[in-house]
């Protein structure tokens, strides 16, 4: 491998860690809001809410895998 696909490869990682860690951040935030100010017509429970998130970031590691396959 060449120092430059090696560096791609690099910063393709970091660019998909800190899309799941950005997200899993944006989720607790969420979390948070919702246990702090409850609307009273919230349909779901902030933990459906939390679950959401994991199960896009499952899909977008699907996705990636996809891609790469």
């Amino acid at each position: 491998m060449r120092h430059s696909e090696i560096i791609c490869e690099i910063l393709e990682l970091v660019s998909m860690v800190a899309a799941v860690v950005v997200t899993i951040l944006g989720a607790i935030k969420l979390f948070r809001m919702c246990r702090q100010n409850p609307s009273p017509h919230a349909q779901e429970p902030p933990s459906t809410i939390i679950m959401t998130a994991i199960e896009a970031i499952e899909a977008a590691e699907s996705a990636i895998e996809a891609i790469e396959a």
